[in-house]
């Protein structure tokens, strides 16, 4: 499967967890950060193992907390410029890629931890 196929997979999957928030996020948008940040990581991993990057480091530090709304539409733009910077700088490509595949499992994270939160605080019948 070509990379840009990939990229496009994990840009339509945050697309569907951006349409579907309207009622806040649950395990299915959970799902949805997850299986994007997936896609990502692979179609990283495929970028550095043909043009060589395996030793590039990139630095991201993600903002603590993450605010769901504004980091879902920061990685799909970092994932948009990493398919449009595909063909033409692939290094560039690479690093928009590690920068959301890094947002995006930290909101996971956030969000996993939101909804152990929710489920820790609601009263057992006994």
């Amino acid at each position: 499967m070509a990379v840009a196929d990939v990229l496009g997979r994990a840009i339509s999957l945050l697309d569907e967890a951006l349409e579907s928030k309207s009622g806040g996020f649950n395990p299915s948008h959970q799902l949805l950060v997850w299986r994007s940040a997936a896609e990502a990581e692979y179609a990283a991993f495929r970028i550095s193992v043909v043009h060589g990057l395996a030793d590039y480091n990139v630095i991201f530090t993600a903002p603590d907390p993450p605010g769901t709304q504004d980091e879902l539409a920061e990685a799909r733009s970092l994932l948009q410029g990493a398919m449009s910077a595909l063909d033409s700088d692939p290094r560039t490509s690479y690093e928009m890629l590690r920068k959301a595949v890094g947002l995006l499992r930290k909101l996971y994270v956030s969000l996993e931890s939101v909804q152990q939160g929710e489920q820790a605080s609601i009263p057992k019948n006994e």
